[in-house]
């Protein structure tokens, strides 16, 4: 790579741009008549905005008539449509060729509106990420030097591209996401095979939600790094689907759980008791072990997952620094490490230093929640432990799932 911003185009729109865009929208059409577009409605209507109307998706391909009727009947000029789906680009798609509409000026997508009301991920998209990139550029080229194979630097530069791109979907290639349209129908499709072998003791919706994570194996890198067949795996992060698929997918292992917000530690404890290799911490993960201020926030698109430590925030939180919490309780063997925790994972991964170095294990650290994150932790893995191999990978339709990798 001679330059990381070589065939970039400069966008002309940032996450600014959405939230002045809602702040100055009254009126929605929802475009996807489903679980997730009531959930969007309820979001728009925290926030005073009013949905006057529904659209029918279809089942995919293009738009039916019935569709193409609807949106043509919707007054543009006075608001706007939401396109609540995961499959949001492909219709995107669908709306620029059939109905000559184009985003910004006639639609946006569910999770960009997310984005600009919960205020998350400031400056890691468009074109604030589009000038981070350029103002970082030699330490972004390290990290890309240090990935191990071609399929990582191969992603990389996808999901960098895709950051840059994402409020300009007419420059995405459906054929250069990072995970390809069909690849990601396969993993949903194959989550079908799964919900039987859980539990049916844990609730049919959450099975569901655990067969798909499991089918799409975010925390493997191809059979290099996997969580498979471990012994001792450390959570860090336990959103309530991830431990189960860690007890399914290593049935002999001890899952230690931490999570700090009380809703999802509730529910790790009821879980538990139906997989008991899932141990419970009702802790974060930092640079430290004792106290620090947390910020609760409730999203109605994915509950409390969004809360994170932050210094104005609304609660205080007990922390580890995972040395202490393994020393403390004599561990004796880590073997595999998860870190998602709403960008925290820098200050976490500074304070496993020695466990990383003693006991090796293998790594699966997000990288999406701050843009220096894409860089500097890739680049920390290989200071802290020369000898790791890195990889990146992405396996999901947003740009917020890239994983960073490490193992020996």
């Amino acid at each position: 790579m001679t330059n990381i911003v070589d065939g970039l185009k400069e966008p002309r729109l940032s996450l600014k741009d959405i939230c002045r865009l809602i702040d100055r929208t009254d009126n929605f059409v929802i475009y996807g008549i489903n679980a997730l577009g009531q959930k969007v409605t309820k979001m728009l209507e925290r926030i005073n905005k009013r949905v006057i109307g529904f659209v029918h998706s279809g089942d995919g391909g293009d738009l039916t008539d019935e569709e193409i009727d609807e949106i043509g009947k919707i007054d543009l000029k006075n608001s706007k449509i939401i396109i609540a789906s995961y499959h949001e680009l492909e219709i995107a798609k669908r709306l620029t060729a059939q109905c000559s509409l184009s985003y910004y000026k006639d639609f946006v997508f569910f999770d960009h509106v997310k984005m600009a009301i919960d205020r998350d991920f400031p400056d890691s998209f468009g074109s604030d990420f589009f000038y981070f990139l350029k103002k970082e550029q030699s330490k972004f080229k390290k990290a890309f030097n240090i990935l191990e194979d071609e399929y990582s630097r191969e992603i990389y530069q996808k999901v960098l591209k895709f950051r840059v791109d994402i409020f300009s979907p007419e420059n995405i290639a459906l054929d250069d996401l990072p995970t390809h349209i069909e690849v990601q129908n396969e993993y949903e499709a194959g989550s079908a095979r799964y919900v039987d072998l859980l539990p049916s003791s844990i609730p049919e919706s959450l099975r569901k939600d655990i067969a798909f994570k499991i089918s799409l194996d975010p925390y493997s890198y191809f059979d290099v790094v996997t969580p498979r067949n471990k012994k001792v795996i450390l959570n860090i992060g336990a959103y309530n689907n991830t431990s189960v698929m860690f007890a399914f997918l290593s049935p002999k292992s001890v899952i230690y759980a931490f999570e700090p917000q009380e809703d999802m530690h509730r529910q790790n404890v009821r879980l538990s008791e139906i997989c008991p290799s899932i141990k419970p911490i009702k802790a974060g993960a930092w640079n430290r072990t004792g106290k620090v201020p947390f910020d609760v926030r409730v999203s109605d698109i994915c509950g409390t997952t969004d809360s994170s430590i932050h210094d104005d925030g609304n609660s205080v939180i007990d922390v580890y620094r995972i040395d202490d919490f393994i020393a403390e309780n004599n561990i004796e063997c880590v073997d595999f490490i998860k870190m998602d925790i709403e960008g925290a994972e820098l200050e976490a991964l500074e304070g496993a230093k020695d466990t990383i170095r003693e006991h090796g294990p293998d790594l699966a650290i997000s990288i999406y929640h701050k843009p220096e994150h894409m860089h500097s932790i890739p680049l920390l893995i290989k200071d802290m432990c020369p000898e790791y191999k890195v990889y990146i990978d992405h396996r999901y339709y947003n740009p917020t799932a890239t994983i960073c990798f490490g193992t020996k």
